[in-house]
């Protein structure tokens, strides 16, 4: 379907989707080795999207940034991901939440 033809309803789907796709990018980042190699939220480069919500997320919860464990960064990352998640969840209002997907296996 070209994309001109797309239509999106109710409009809160595209905000879904919006969200969806902000998740499955956080999620890209920390475990797809492919792309980077992020051990600790340390390693997420400074230009990324995800480093100041990071930073964010460590101040709320009286992390040093430069001295944190590789268990502190693990919690930070963690609720980088529980943030993204109920996000969907709120546009959503808690409803069921149906993705179609399709795998195209490049040869």
């Amino acid at each position: 379907m070209p994309k001109n033809k797309l239509s999106i309803t109710p409009p809160d789907k595209k905000k879904t989707l919006e969200a969806f796709f902000r998740y499955y990018e956080l999620s890209s980042l920390l475990f797809d080795q492919k792309q980077s190699e992020i051990y600790n939220v340390t390693d997420i480069p400074k230009a990324n999207k995800f480093y100041k919500p990071a930073k964010d997320i460590a101040k709320q919860l009286q992390i040093n940034w430069k001295t944190m464990t590789h268990e502190e960064s693990n919690r930070i990352m963690l609720a980088l991901l529980e943030d993204s998640f109920n996000l969907i969840r709120e546009i959503e209002d808690s409803k069921a939440i149906t993705l179609q997907t399709k795998i195209i296996i490049e040869k």
